[in-house]
């Protein structure tokens, strides 16, 4: 019984212990409560504004993806007219494509030279690729966006769209001799490769535009005659890229460059909102005295 009372009266001091150790800990520590305040006002402003400006950017600039589908076939319609692609090769499969559309047609050399005789277009995928594109709102599949077409209610493109290694000088880093016109090094040096895209107008004719491979950096503004993400051409010339070989993404058309100082004082405000709490809730030296002269 005795027992019983000391383990039940030590365990209420150790509870009373740690009552009194929480608040003095707390409460002698005013500059605590003041950056703990100060933070959470910083982080208030900062992520609310963040929020507006990100909201009035995405505002300014709705989300809108390009519907790509490849075709295949040597010999269709599109606007009433025919389009017609036939090869004139050696037999190593160089030579050019000729793109007929009604009374236009242009020659297209061959970029990549494949020796197989496939059926098809399959022969020039590596390069060359025939894509009709929409673009539309996400949240739909190609056969939904296609009936919108046919219904008028929206409308599409077809074009033809190639890539040129092209590698151009031998510019290795290290020195190293490498043959100009090899296949491997022209896939390799994504830098010198040019993309050229055929737009079939449906009121006849075709255009033709070239664009470079991207050679600014993520947080660089793409440069003139450069493929531009979020553009139909960006997305069409990731079709004939190797796996892989795809810009990477450029943050300079993000919501977050926006941001300015919302975003930084947002960030410091968590960063100073951690530190004040665990600077509250921390024993004073006091405390830690005290627990080790009872202890002792």
């Amino acid at each position: 019984m005795t027992a019983s009372m000391g383990t039940t009266a030590t365990a209420m001091t150790e509870a009373t212990d740690q009552t009194v150790l929480s608040g003095s800990s707390i409460g002698r520590r005013p500059i605590a409560w003041a950056l703990l305040g100060v933070s959470l006002v910083g982080l208030l402003v900062g992520s609310l504004t963040l929020f507006d400006r990100i909201g009035d950017f995405n505002a300014d600039r709705p989300r809108t993806i390009f519907y790509r589908n490849p075709l295949m076939l040597r010999e269709f319609l599109y606007a009433g007219r025919e389009v017609e692609l036939m090869d004139a090769l050696d037999e190593n499969g160089a030579g050019e494509i000729t793109l007929r559309y009604g009374n236009d047609s242009v020659e297209i050399p061959v970029a990549i030279p494949n020796a197989n005789d496939l059926d098809g277009l399959e022969r020039h995928e590596d390069w060359f690729r025939v894509l009709r594109v929409i673009e539309a709102e996400p949240g739909a599949s190609f056969e939904q966006r296609l009936a919108e077409v046919e219904r008028g209610e929206r409308e599409d493109m077809l074009v033809v769209v190639t890539r040129t290694p092209d590698p151009g000088k031998n510019d290795g880093a290290i020195g190293l001799k490498v043959d100009p016109d090899a296949w491997g090094y022209g896939e390799v040096m994504r830098k010198h490769w040019t993309f050229d895209f055929y737009r079939l107008n449906p009121d006849g004719g075709i255009e033709r535009e070239t664009l470079r491979f991207p050679s600014t950096r993520r947080h660089q503004d793409p440069k003139e005659g450069e493929l531009a993400q979020g553009t139909w051409q960006y997305d069409a010339a990731a079709s004939v890229m190797p796996k892989g070989s795809e810009p990477k993404a450029n943050f300079t058309q993000r919501a977050l460059t926006q941001a300015g100082w919302a975003l930084g004082v947002s960030g410091v405000s968590v960063m100073l909102l951690a530190f004040s709490t665990a600077w509250l809730l921390a024993p004073t030296r006091d405390d830690i005295e005290r627990r080790i002269a009872r202890a002792g």
